[in-house]
């Protein structure tokens, strides 16, 4: 058997570490893979044993960091899983002044983990490393806050002289990393022409335009890779001003930066600052070391062009709920449906046509149907829905019930095995097979394994109490409810919807040669 040193500090005594990674902002993989062959080398020269936590992404916040919040999950259910957090710097856990800052705090106080800060060892019970700790963590801070202020401020100098620095640039420019600044792919600039021409010489709609590139193969060459043009990305295209020409004195296109602030990403902390659009007036625009492709009097007109009025406008009125408003789904394409009175037939109330048109304008050919012989399709299904959970009240729930009787004595016995276990661990622990260090751990992990099996048992016992109880009865009962209020005569369309979506998640129509199919998904 190795015998493992241990590194004592302040009678503290460190066997077991958990090393934590994270990149931090403008670091590569090569940084972090140096972090973690030096963190490697302190474990190893100290006889420690490791496990490694490494972030695929990175990410300022908690949230974002799954493997942080596994680390904290072992500190505060498994207190005796590390002796010590290994970091390469004080801030790659939590930044200080936060609630998450705190909370990492707590919790290795609560639990005695010590944090090791390459090989610097705090321990946070101690009122002088804690204190050491508060002032590392508020210097760190300002320092990210430096960083920050320094990367805008270089954002800004950089674009006044000219350079691109807003990331994946717009068709059909590309960008040159050694000369900062962007080339034009010539390919690209057909469809770019295309799309310009379209406007400005045709008066083309962004729909048909997209239409039409998606016909010709010509697909866009966003950062998500190759997609079909749609009436927006088109739009957008159109729009762009880094493609206008600076100045008439100039054959240069434009830098524009300030065009928003905060953090528009779907994946962001609940801390980020809410993104927010910049007026157009308050942008900061500079000419750019790039060509135009676009004239200052083309951009006018398209301009122009997009504001212009496609339809008549027409009085506009409250949305009106209609009884399915929101709970028809498209058969054909999975898009929504809308409804309509047709005054034509003394406001008969109808689904609409489908509205959905394909990336090469061809639209969806389900049809429109009478919204009454919707409704009495949809009674038709929940009637049978009715008979179907009556009749596996007493088959699919006996079954169930056995299952989950299986299970619970299933789940004694591995208590009593898990019991077994930890009075061996004691033994071994008397035989002098074990350290202290090693009981805490091998007797910390068998009695959270425990603690999850009895935790198992009680929703299992729950659970059983139910099915024996009530069972499927009060989804019958629900059932049978909602069809003597739905067919209350005073109701008004908008009660009848709340009515609806209270048992129905959506309705799948499908009308194809005159032949309606109706499916019903329920909550």
């Amino acid at each position: 058997m190795v015998q493992h040193m241990e590194f004592t500090y302040e009678n503290f005594k460190i066997k077991y570490v958990a090393i934590y990674l994270r990149k931090s902002r403008g670091e590569s993989e090569k940084d972090l893979d140096n972090h973690k062959n030096a963190l490697i080398e302190i474990c190893e020269r100290n006889g420690w044993e490791y496990d490694i936590f490494e972030e695929i992404v990175s990410g300022e916040s908690l949230e974002l960091r799954p493997k942080a919040q596994e680390l904290l999950y072992y500190l505060e259910n498994e207190p005796d899983s590390y002796d010590a957090i290994l970091v390469m710097d004080i801030d790659r856990l939590s930044r200080a002044g936060t609630s998450e800052s705190d909370l990492v705090k707590k919790l290795l106080i609560d639990s005695e983990t010590l944090l090791v800060i390459k090989d610097r060892i705090m321990d946070l019970s101690n009122e002088q490393d804690d204190i050491t700790y508060d002032i590392q963590s508020f210097v760190a801070k300002l320092e990210y806050k430096m960083i920050k202020k320094r990367l805008r401020q270089g954002k800004f100098q950089n674009a006044k002289k000219g350079y691109w620095s807003n990331g994946i640039p717009p068709i059909p420019y590309l960008y040159n990393k050694e000369a900062r600044m962007l080339s034009i792919d010539e390919t690209l600039l057909r469809t770019y022409r295309y799309i310009i021409d379209s406007v400005v010489i045709d008066r083309k709609s962004t729909n048909q335009i997209a239409y039409e590139l998606n016909q010709k193969g010509w697909l866009t060459a966003g950062k998500k890779g190759k997609r079909y043009w749609t009436s927006k990305t088109v739009r957008d295209t159109l729009l762009d001003k880094t493609h206008l020409q600076y100045s008439e004195e100039t054959d240069r296109g434009c830098i524009v930066i300030g065009k928003s602030k905060g953090n528009g990403h779907k994946k962001r902390s609940s801390i980020a600052l809410k993104f927010k659009r910049i007026p157009q007036d308050k942008w900061l625009t500079f000419k750019g070391l790039h060509k135009s492709l676009k004239t200052q009097e083309e951009h006018t007109i398209i301009e122009v062009f997009l504001k212009r009025k496609t339809k008549a406008p027409r009085k506009t009125t409250a949305k009106t709920i209609f009884p399915l408003t929101g709970l028809i789904k498209c058969g054909c394409c999975g898009h929504y449906l809308g409804f309509t009175e047709r005054s034509d037939r003394k406001g008969l109330l109808s689904v609409k046509n489908c509205w959905y048109k394909d990336p090469f304008g061809n639209k969806c050919h389900n049809r429109s149907s009478p919204m009454l012989v919707l409704i009495d399709k949809i009674h038709e299904l929940i009637e049978k829905h009715i008979a179907d959970v009556q009749y596996e009240i007493d088959t699919i729930d006996n079954d169930r019930i056995t299952a989950i009787e299986d299970e619970i004595k299933t789940s004694k016995r591995l208590v009593e095995v898990k019991d077994t276990a930890i009075d061996r661990v004691d033994e071994a622990y008397e035989a002098g097979a074990y350290s202290v260090d090693e009981l805490k751990m091998r007797k910390g992990k068998l009695k959270s394994e425990k603690g999850k099996i009895l935790e198992d048992i009680k929703a299992l016992e729950v659970e059983l109490n139910y099915l024996r109880e009530r069972g499927k009865t009060e989804r019958v009962d629900a059932l049978k409810e909602f069809k003597e209020l739905i067919a209350h005569p005073d109701l008004t369309w908008e009660e009848q919807n709340e009515l609806y979506k209270t048992l129905i998640e959506y309705v799948v129509y499908t009308k194809v040669d005159e032949k309606i199919k109706i499916q019903v998904v329920y909550r």
